[in-house]
């Protein structure tokens, strides 16, 4: 079965992760990347381009997102059964040998990666009928940091932050970029040495939480306070 790599990473955001059915897809549009610079230097690279994004659409209106497996009455129920190029020319609108060129130089670029239908689907007879729980299940697996980073930003991060403002925009740079448990603990400790002159300042001046996180401010080295000196008074005479 082919898959979209890293597709929780990528094309997924805290406020998706929550809806059945995409109408859109959130798209990178990085130039400057190793693969996309490779990809357009090839001969095809424009053409493979075109059906890298029409993969990524059917990734995105899957049974189970990231995935490209689709639905169909087998044996008197419903099942899913993998895309191959055969399946994608036919929905592409586009030749099998070149489908699968494309699939084999995406492979390469590894953009797209193989993985177990029955591992992710299981054998259920009738898996239709449990859609929704292997979506999140799947969710869950490829990306088992972000609950717990979620999770984290809600209850601790996002009351202590001195600043209640783009909170949208603070979760996804938290879940792209605290993803560990380790990472958290260095956030924190990072903004509690940071609180006091953020405090402070005007609440206008201090800056958003998704841009401190974005920035890498919570992984500055934290700063010691120097000991206090003691005062010299000059040489000491005793008194007469």
């Amino acid at each position: 079965m082919l898959k979209i790599r890293d597709w929780n990473k990528n094309y997924e955001t805290h406020r998706t992760r929550g809806v059945r059915q995409f109408a859109w897809i959130a798209f990178p549009t990085r130039m400057d990347g190793e693969g996309f610079i490779a990809l357009l230097r090839h001969e095809k690279g424009v053409v493979y381009w075109g059906i890298w994004t029409i993969l990524l659409m059917l990734a995105a209106k899957s049974p189970v997102r990231g995935c490209l497996v689709y639905r169909r009455s087998k044996d008197g129920s419903m099942t899913y059964l993998a895309h191959d190029s055969v399946t994608l020319s036919k929905v592409i609108g586009v030749g099998q040998q070149l489908v699968a060129e494309a699939i084999d130089h995406l492979i390469s670029l590894t953009w797209l990666e193989l993985g177990d239908i029955k591992k992710i689907c299981g054998n259920d007879l009738n898996p239709a009928l449990h859609n929704n729980t292997i979506q999140d299940k799947h969710n869950s697996e490829a990306a088992p940091y972000v609950a717990e980073t979620e999770a984290w930003f809600e209850s601790v991060l996002w009351p202590m932050y001195p600043r209640k403002k783009k909170r949208g925009q603070a979760l996804s740079a938290a879940v792209k970029h605290i993803r560990s448990q380790e990472s958290r603990e260095k956030c924190m400790k990072a903004l509690e040495a940071a609180l006091p002159e953020m405090l402070a300042r005007e609440e206008r001046y201090r800056p958003y939480l998704s841009a401190w996180i974005n920035q890498g401010c919570w992984q500055d080295p934290i700063e010691q306070d120097p000991a206090p000196r003691k005062a010299d008074f000059g040489p000491q005479y005793p008194q007469l």
